[in-house]
Parts: structure tokens; C-alpha cells; sequence
């Protein structure tokens, strides 16, 4: 009976190892950035402001660094934002209290500090949203070397 205990405390610690260590090797996480430009700052809270009311569940901020100091603003899912970049191209930073996601293949250490921290992304993974709303978005770019404007704008009444 000894015998038969201890090889059931084996086979439970070795299953509960083995469960955790493939629990471990799934995380996705994104690194945490801070917006280095203040001028870049104030342009993406006025375009949320312009945004406020229109409030959709599921579905965040997301920034993508274009070529040319040109960058897109919009809403999307996480999960298809995860999907079509890939999760070691997105970055996640906080304005005024709201998470957005960057995603670039650009160089952004000139617009953004990165601060060597990170958020788990697991629960997002694999959770597409399927749903053909359209979100309203912006493209700015940097003119005059400093201050960025809004160059291309759509947006889209809102369902609630």
C-alpha cells in the first residue's frame, strides 16, 4: 500500500510538473512602450477624443507605424491584430487611462521608449473577431520636422 502511494504522489507531481512547464512555454507577451514625443501624444488624445463616444466591445486602439513618419490610428481586435502582425511586432502603451497596441516592422525607437517590462497577451491568442463592422480611422504624419497632422481621416457613425 506504501508502494502504491508513493507512485500515485509521483505520477500527480510529474503531470502537474509537466502541465505547468506547457502552460510556461505558451505565454505571449507584449512589450510595454512609452510615447517619446509629446507632440505625437496630443494628436492621438485629440483623435480619441473625437472617438469617445463610440465605444465597441472587444475591440482596442491600435497604432501601426507606416513608412514615411506616417502612422495609422484605428480600433481593431487584438486577436486579428495578433493574428496578421504576429506577436513579437506588437507593443502595448497607455493614454489617458486606455490600452493601445502598436504594431510595426518599422524602427520605433525614435517615437518610443521601451521600458524592458511586458503584458501577457495569452488570453487573446487564437480569438479572432469575425464580426465586417468598419472602424473609423486616421492617418497622421509628422510635417515641419515636429508637430504631426491628421492627412487622411474616415469615420463611421457609431451602433450604440
Amino acid at each position: 500500500m506504501k508502494l502504491f502511494n508513493i507512485l500515485f504522489l509521483f505520477f500527480t507531481f510529474n503531470n502537474f510538473g509537466y502541465s505547468q512547464s506547457e502552460a510556461l512555454g505558451k505565454i505571449h507577451t507584449s512589450e510595454i512602450i512609452f510615447l517619446n514625443d509629446s507632440h505625437l501624444k496630443s494628436t492621438i488624445k485629440r483623435i480619441m477624443t473625437k472617438d469617445s463616444l463610440c465605444q465597441t466591445k472587444s475591440v482596442q486602439w491600435s497604432i501601426e507605424v507606416l513608412k514615411n513618419d506616417m502612422i495609422l490610428i484605428t480600433k481593431y481586435s487584438l486577436g486579428n491584430l495578433i493574428a496578421s502582425q504576429g506577436i513579437t511586432n506588437i507593443y502595448t502603451t497607455v493614454i489617458d487611462d486606455k490600452f493601445l497596441f502598436l504594431s510595426s516592422k518599422e524602427n520605433i525607437n525614435s517615437v518610443f521608449i521601451k521600458s524592458g517590462y511586458s503584458v501577457d497577451l495569452t488570453s487573446f491568442i487564437d480569438k479572432g473577431n469575425f464580426s465586417t463592422i468598419d472602424y473609423s480611422f486616421w492617418v497622421i504624419q509628422k510635417k515641419d520636422g515636429k508637430n504631426y497632422k491628421i492627412i487622411k481621416e474616415k469615420k463611421y457613425a457609431c451602433n450604440n
